[in-house]
C-alpha cells in the first residue's frame, strides 16, 4: 500500500505574521494532518499509521520571520529545498541553507526567517506520540 499525493492535488493556504512574526507564509500539507491547521487547511489524518503527524511543504517570503513556538510533544524536521534561513532554536542561532536538514526536539522552542534573497522553500515532517 502506499500514498501518493502532489503540490498540485492539495490546496495551498497563505498566512499572515505566523506565531506573532512577520510577513508572508504559504503551506501545502501534502500528507497527514498538522492539529493546528484543522479547519484552517484540509488535512488526511488517515496517511499514517506511525508516529509521524504531517509532511507540510512551507514556502516563507523574503524577509518573513516566523516566531518562536514550542514543541513540547513533537519533533520536527525541516529540509531546505531553495532559499537561506535564520533558525533560532532554544535561543541558539543556526544558519541554514539549501540542502540542509535540521531537527528541533521535542521539548525546544524555535523561530525560522528568510534571510535570502529568494523565496525560502522547505519541506516540514513532524512526528510524536500519536
Amino acid at each position: 500500500m502506499y500514498v501518493k499525493r502532489g503540490v498540485n492535488e492539495v490546496k495551498q493556504i497563505v498566512v499572515q505574521d505566523v506565531f506573532g512574526g512577520r510577513g508572508t507564509v504559504r503551506g501545502r500539507q501534502l500528507l497527514g494532518e498538522d492539529a493546528a491547521l484543522v479547519g484552517t487547511l484540509p488535512g488526511f489524518p488517515d496517511d499514517f499509521d506511525s508516529g509521524i503527524h504531517f509532511i507540510h511543504e512551507t514556502i516563507i517570503d523574503v524577509g518573513t520571520l516566523v516566531g518562536t513556538h514550542p514543541h513540547p510533544d513533537s519533533e520536527e524536521v525541516y529540509f531546505i529545498v531553495e532559499g537561506k534561513a535564520k533558525m533560532i532554536v532554544d535561543g541558539e542561532t543556526v544558519n541554514l541553507e539549501a540542502s540542509d536538514a535540521i531537527l528541533t526536539k521535542k521539548g525546544s522552542n524555535h523561530s525560522i526567517e528568510n534571510v535570502g534573497d529568494i523565496p525560502l522553500r522547505i519541506i516540514v515532517v513532524e512526528g510524536g506520540v500519536k
